[in-house]
């Protein structure tokens, strides 16, 4: 597209907000992140020296099954995920993941990827990273968005409304709300049966 580029970075904190405070919501996506790691990962590769070699710096060098379970998860929930690649000289050392509410895409009107801006904390410590230092995954992309499409945010404001008929009904017991009974004077058979509607 010769448009510039869709930026709607997703509400991140509310999409932690609704992980954090829904049991089903977080029941779920351990659940999916459990069936779907259970099996492993497998590398493909022609040469199986450079298999062998990979699997091993994998394993040993990076703890990439530690790290597999946090990318997942940042997955789930945000629908994107960001790893950051330390570099000794020419060669990656070691694996991080980043926390995805702190981060921010930097592109050109073209919606071309410039780099990343990492904002740490209430102080707005700003860490600036590459393209080379930092691998961005996204689940959906179906347009120029560079945050792609976020499941999780979809379900926000039903889980929101959720929240509100809750505390609702929590209130309603607490605090005795219902009336044991109503006294009627002056009205005819209609507006009796208007009020009983209208109560129900």
């Amino acid at each position: 597209s010769n448009k510039e580029p869709v930026l709607d970075r997703p509400g991140l904190d509310r999409l932690l907000s609704a992980y954090r405070s829904d049991p089903t919501v977080r029941g779920a996506i351990i659940a999916i992140s459990d069936e779907t790691l259970k099996s492993g990962y497998h590398i493909s590769a022609k040469d199986k020296k450079l298999k062998e070699r990979i699997e091993k710096e994998l394993k040993k060098k990076f703890r990439f099954s530690r790290l597999l379970n946090k990318l997942l998860n940042n997955l789930l929930i945000y629908g994107n995920a960001f790893i950051e690649l330390v570099y000794k000289g020419s060669s990656v050392q070691e694996l991080y993941i980043l926390e995805t509410t702190e981060m921010e895409i930097l592109s050109d009107k073209h919606g071309e990827v410039t780099g990343y801006l990492q904002r740490q904390g209430s102080q707005s410590q700003e860490v600036p990273f590459t393209t080379d230092e930092v691998i961005h995954i996204s689940i959906e992309h179906i347009k120029s968005n560079l945050w792609g499409e976020v499941d999780l945010q979809t379900l926000y404001n039903i889980l929101n409304l959720k929240h509100q008929i809750e505390k609702f009904m929590t209130n309603l017991f607490r605090f005795n709300k219902f009336r044991d009974s109503w006294m009627i004077e002056d009205a005819d058979e209609s507006q009796v049966r208007d009020f009983i509607n209208n109560l129900k």
